[in-house]
């Protein structure tokens, strides 16, 4: 005989419910984290009382909020391809949008060409050795492609035939390595990747950290902003005197900026056309602003009342001319010409203008905790690696720290 759920009647417990032939009906419901609500019922045998019918609710509810055990990925002969689709499944919940763009490219262009196709069982330190000599050989294609509103955009590439840098082995490295160290413990096998040493290229140096502004010259940039950008001078200004990345400085909003307090809270960035709230490194941290950059910013936020901006509305210091987001790709016209008027053969940007900071905080004393604080670096290696000390700066620093030598003349 079919049971008529819905003529049951609640009970003063919640979840119990009575049924009309006088049996104990429970239901318990629980909100997953997705927003969805799972329920379970049960109907008690005859002659259960209002006690246990309060118990077995708590079990239902426990017996819900319990996680499914996934099933566990025993079989070691699935292939790489398998394992890195799962892995990439699991992980996507927990990285921004911008890592899984990083970890997803590099799987698909650098492991799956090569590994893919392989048993994971079968993955050895030779493989992973000969995976570190292919990707050390790789070259750049003639074009490049870039996601852009969800359009593939495919554009010549000016590095072509060029081998790769290092920062961008490193990159497809370190995703290999944590997929590697993963499935070794998932499957119970060898980890391939121990005592293997990362891509490396000796004879291409990074340089580019090295290519850095002094003060001279960074003073000559703001002058040609000032009179040939003046719609970006505040904006340059700001990233030169603050050191900030370009996804920072465009997040930046006016509830961001402490006038009286002299200070710019960094707590949001753009990641693919949005504001995240929340930086590179997932922290927030407070830059003081040079007394000059207080008058450049005060005159800019009197200009944009005046003009009654569209940017007052969203808030936004930097905003485009609808006063929505403005993109970091915005000014590669800028940069070249801003170089061009200062005579400079560095080529000038906002990674330039931040790397010229730290160099120069590093040559003016600044003890490195403190550097590390403005600019948001991760570690003191960041800190160091970014501190483009140049060859002129070394020779006048040995000068004044070496020992004074009497020169005594010979008989």
């Amino acid at each position: 005989m079919a049971i008529n759920f819905k003529s049951a009647k609640p009970t003063r417990h919640p979840g119990v419910l009575r049924l009309p032939d006088g049996r104990l009906l429970v239901r318990a419901a629980v909100r997953q984290p997705d927003g969805k609500i799972l329920t379970q019922r049960k109907l008690m045998p005859e002659g259960a009382t209002e006690s246990e019918a309060v118990q077995a609710v708590l079990e239902l509810k426990a017996a819900i909020k319990a996680p499914t055990p996934t099933p566990h990925p025993l079989d070691t002969c699935q292939t790489v391809q398998q394992y890195c689709e799962r892995w990439l499944e699991v992980r996507s919940g927990r990285l921004s949008p911008t890592t899984i763009t990083t970890y997803t490219e590099a799987i698909n262009d650098r492991i799956l060409p090569r590994l893919g196709w392989m048993a994971c069982q079968d993955v050895t330190r030779q493989v992973i050795e000969a995976w570190v000599v292919w990707v050390q050989s790789a070259v750049q294609p003639k074009t490049r492609s870039q996601v852009r509103d969800g359009k593939t955009i495919v554009s010549p590439n000016s590095r072509a035939g060029q081998p790769y840098t290092q920062d961008t082995m490193r990159k497809w490295w370190r995703c290999l390595k944590t997929i590697m160290g993963d499935m070794a413990a998932d499957l119970d096998v060898k980890n391939p990747v121990l005592r293997v040493r990362q891509p490396e290229r000796p004879e291409l140096p990074l340089v580019r950290e090295q290519r850095t502004l002094d003060t001279d010259r960074t003073g000559d940039l703001l002058a040609a902003a000032r009179t040939h950008y003046p719609q970006h001078f505040a904006c340059i200004a700001t990233m030169t005197m603050c050191g900030m990345r370009a996804g920072e400085v465009f997040a930046l909003k006016w509830d961001a900026v402490d006038f009286e307090a002299g200070t710019i809270t960094v707590r949001r960035s753009v990641s693919k056309r949005e504001i995240r709230e929340t930086t590179k490194t997932k922290a927030k941290r407070v830059v003081p602003m040079h007394p000059e950059l207080i008058r450049i910013l005060k005159a800019h936020r009197e200009a944009q009342v005046a003009a009654q901006h569209a940017g007052l509305k969203t808030g936004l210091l930097f905003p485009n001319d609808d006063g929505e987001i403005r993109l970091p790709s915005n000014m590669k016209k800028v940069w070249p010409r801003l170089a061009q008027l200062i005579g400079s053969e560095v080529k000038v940007g906002s990674q330039v203008l931040r790397r010229s900071l730290n160099t120069n905080l590093v040559m003016a004393g600044v003890d490195r905790i403190t550097t590390r604080a403005i600019l948001g670096h991760t570690s003191e290696a960041m800190t160091q690696r970014y501190a483009g000390i140049g060859d002129d700066a070394k020779k006048d620093a040995v000068s004044k720290a070496g020992p004074k030598l009497k020169v005594v003349d010979s008989d």
